[in-house]
């Protein structure tokens, strides 16, 4: 018989093994067995081996036959090893797989995707290289995850007739995530468009048809599209009976506030805001209360509720130490910055400012740290402190003009000729641009460029992020 690296545990095998391990004198759970192997074993894999249906590498087994006290080659013959795996056990395995890396044990799972011995033709391999890509999306290893689902993407797509699984979009829809992390929104978008147009209705993974959808609101309005997104958010809203995600659902009453912000209707804005927060709290969803606590806040700003604004904020960031994406707290940090500006509260301004512009930086968060430093730079106008403002407009440009924020451009251009002017710097530089900007601008005064209100200024961009799959 082949020798190999891994081996696929049946059921009676499983049994085999619990039996060979309960028959031990003294402590024998698998817990107190796991504990004292120093880390060569875990509970779970003992637990997954003794199930049975499991796959594991040779090595593992050696080890655990000995601690059990069984003949590794009594319980090979006992599982026929000449017997392989059938796509039925293999299915079910990948769905397991999934379920692990998903919500207990992202190591485990890919440790088990990494025991899978497939042939580059098994029919399976692609979900193989989807899961994997999930794994390193994880991890944050952005090119290792664009491989892998770029590989699903092109096994997928080799066969002659598309197949409902739906991993074309789902691989897409992460293809958009990893896009968005890496600051390149409008890539983004057309990921997620290509994963709405692959999708097959009546197919596997139906929730990724809303998870696409969703994104795709939450990539137009991040390009300022304010429009195009409303419309996107109303037509995903009529299938809102249809979505069993709620994770879909709290996004979709997030996005509803901030673009009932954004067109100044705030007071249906909070309404939104106020439906989502108990939504997640039911749902122990500490991101998504982060950010709809911090969006009622912007609601509250708008509508001159200066303290129910700060109470809000500081309801946010209660929960920062709760939530994983640490780079949301950016926002409510500018935001709160922003409140204590317009309060004359200087020192609380510069402190909450100082850390949206500092959390941005360590978490390459190009849009949000954009936008916390135009904020920086409306403070210090507020101070009449204008050589200050400069240099943080100027770094806001930088960010705007690297990734294409062209809203977040336009504006910082107005803002940076309004300050050089007062304090004599050169201009000549956006001159062209200046004359093109104002011809879009009629109307707008010269105090209107310093407007600290976010939700007054349409060049405001409250960023979103996009579910995963």
């Amino acid at each position: 018989m082949k020798k190999r690296d891994s081996i696929y545990i049946t059921k009676e095998m499983g049994r085999a093994l619990k039996v060979a391990r309960t028959s031990l004198q003294g402590e024998n759970s698998q817990e107190a067995l796991a504990n004292q192997s120093d880390g060569k074993i875990s509970t779970g894999t003992i637990s997954h081996i003794e199930n049975g249906g499991y796959k594991i590498g040779m090595n593992k087994l050696r080890y655990w036959c000995d601690i059990v006290a069984m003949d590794i080659r009594k319980l090979l013959n006992l599982g026929n090893q000449c017997k392989e795996i059938t796509e039925e056990e293999l299915s079910f395995e990948l769905v397991t797989i999934e379920h692990t890396l998903d919500r207990v044990d992202l190591e485990e799972g890919f440790e088990r995707l990494n025991l899978l011995d497939l042939s580059k033709s098994h029919p399976l391999i692609s979900k193989v290289s989807y899961l994997k890509g999930k794994y390193y999306l994880e991890k944050k290893n952005w090119q290792q995850a664009i491989l892998c689902f770029t590989k699903s993407i092109e096994i997928e797509q080799s066969y002659s007739i598309q197949r409902s699984n739906n991993l074309l979009s789902a691989c897409y829809q992460e293809l958009g995530r990893i896009a968005h992390y890496e600051n390149d929104l409008r890539k983004a978008l057309q990921y997620v468009q290509n994963g709405l147009d692959l999708f097959i209705q009546n197919g596997e993974r139906q929730y990724c048809l809303y998870v696409l959808l969703v994104s795709k609101v939450i990539y137009l309005k991040n390009l300022n599209r304010i429009e195009e997104a409303l419309v996107a958010l109303n037509e995903l809203n009529t299938q809102r009976n249809n979505i069993e995600s709620t994770s879909v659902l709290l996004n979709m009453s997030d996005l509803y506030a901030e673009l009932l912000n954004r067109t100044e209707r705030y007071e249906e804005a909070a309404q939104h805001a106020l439906q989502g927060i108990e939504l997640a709290r039911i749902e122990s969803n500490f991101e998504r209360l982060f950010d709809l606590w911090t969006v009622l806040g912007a609601s509250y700003m708008s509508l001159k509720k200066w303290s129910q604004a700060e109470r809000c904020f500081l309801e946010a960031l209660k929960l920062k130490d709760k939530i994983q994406r640490e780079y949301l707290a950016v926002k409510t940090y500018k935001q709160i910055g922003e409140l204590y500006t317009i309060l004359d509260k200087k020192e609380k301004a510069l402190d909450n400012l100082k850390k949206a512009v500092k959390l941005g930086k360590k978490t390459n968060d190009a849009l949000r740290t954009c936008e916390a430093f135009i904020s920086f730079g409306d403070y210090y106008v507020k101070q009449s402190d204008l050589k200050n403002a400069e240099i943080k407009y100027t770094q806001a440009l930088v960010l705007a003009e690297k990734h294409e924020f062209s809203s977040q451009e336009n504006i910082l251009v107005i803002k940076l000729v309004a300050c050089s002017t007062k304090i004599g710097s050169d201009i000549t530089m956006f001159s062209d641009r200046l004359i093109s900007i104002l011809q879009k601008l009629q109307g707008r005064s010269d105090g209107d460029m310093f407007t600290l209100s976010s939700q007054a200024n349409p060049t405001k961009i409250y960023v979103s992020d996009p579910p995963g799959t």
